[in-house]
C-alpha cells in the first residue's frame, strides 16, 4: 500500500527541466523522465516554457492530466520547482532540485511521506518534436511516402482539458501496430491498427469500471503531424474528442571532444 502512496505521488508532481541550445542554458522544451521509486524506475513527461525571464512548466498525471509547477527558478544550469499535492485532503509540498548535463539532467524530489522525509532520484532526457517535412510529389498524390512508423507526443482535448499520451507505431502501412503510453509508462496495446492514403485508424481497449470500454480513433498525417479523434459511449452517450499527435525524436547526444 505504501509502495503505491508514493507511485502515486510522483505520478501526479514528479518533474524537472533544463537545456542547452545556442551555447546558453535553455530550459524550455519536452523532457522524457524516469524516476526511481524504491527500486522501480517509472516514466513521466515533463514540458517547461520560458516567457522572458518567466518560466512555468506542467507535469502530467497518468491519465495524461497536467499540473502546474510552482515557484519555477532555473539559474546556471540549476532548476528547483515545487508541486503542490493534495494528499487525503492536505496540501502536500513536494521540492525538486536538477542540474543540467548536456541534454541530460539529474536530479531529486523531496516530500514528507506519512511523516518520513524521503528523496527519490531521477533523470531526464530532451525529446525534440520533428521539423515538418518538406512536401513531396508522393506526398501531395495521397500520401503515400508518409510513414506513420515512430513516436509521437499525442494531446487529447477532454472538454476543454489536455491530456498528454505517447502514440508508439511500428511496422509499415500493411502490417502496423503500436501501443498508447500513460506516463506511469504502462503500455495498452492498439488494436484493428490500419493505415491508408494518410489515414490512420485504431482502437484503444479501456477499463471502466471494470468493463471493457473500446475507444475509436481516427487521425489524418501531414509531414510530422496527426490530427484526429476519439470516440467512445461514455454512460450511454456518444462521445467524441478531438485530438492532435506531433512526432517526436530523442535528440542526439552531443559528441564530447578528444
Amino acid at each position: 500500500m505504501r509502495q503505491l502512496l508514493v507511485a502515486g505521488l510522483f505520478v501526479t508532481f514528479f518533474g524537472a527541466a533544463v537545456a542547452l541550445a545556442a551555447d546558453k542554458p535553455n530550459p524550455s522544451g519536452t523532457w522524457k523522465l524516469t524516476v526511481d521509486i524504491n527500486g522501480s524506475p517509472t516514466e513521466f513527461t515533463l514540458k517547461l516554457n520560458a516567457d522572458g525571464k518567466k518560466l512555468t512548466g506542467s507535469l502530467i498525471n497518468e491519465d495524461g492530466k497536467a499540473t502546474a509547477l510552482k515557484d519555477v527558478k532555473f539559474k546556471n544550469g540549476a532548476l528547483s520547482f515545487t508541486v503542490i499535492r493534495d494528499q487525503d485532503g492536505e496540501k502536500m509540498s513536494i521540492k525538486n532540485t536538477a542540474k543540467l548535463a548536456g541534454d541530460t539532467m539529474k536530479g531529486k524530489a523531496e516530500a514528507n511521506i506519512d511523516g518520513d522525509a524521503q528523496t527519490f532520484p531521477w533523470e531526464g532526457k530532451r525529446l525534440v518534436t520533428a521539423k515538418p517535412a518538406a512536401k513531396t510529389v508522393a506526398a501531395k498524390q495521397g500520401g503515400a511516402a508518409l510513414k506513420p512508423a515512430g513516436a509521437w507526443a499525442l494531446s487529447v482535448d477532454v472538454n476543454g482539458s489536455p491530456y498528454e499520451f505517447t502514440l508508439k507505431l511500428k511496422g509499415d502501412a500493411q502490417k502496423l501496430s503500436g501501443c498508447l503510453v500513460g506516463d506511469d509508462g504502462k503500455e495498452n496495446p492498439l488494436q484493428t491498427v490500419s493505415y491508408k492514403d494518410g489515414t490512420l485508424l485504431f482502437t484503444v481497449i479501456r477499463d471502466q469500471d471494470g468493463e471493457k470500454m473500446p475507444v475509436k480513433c481516427s487521425g489524418k498525417l501531414t509531414g510530422n503531424t496527426i490530427k484526429g479523434k476519439a470516440e467512445a459511449t461514455i454512460d450511454g452517450d456518444a462521445q467524441t474528442f478531438p485530438w492532435e499527435a506531433k512526432r517526436v525524436v530523442e535528440k542526439p547526444a552531443a559528441k564530447s571532444a578528444k
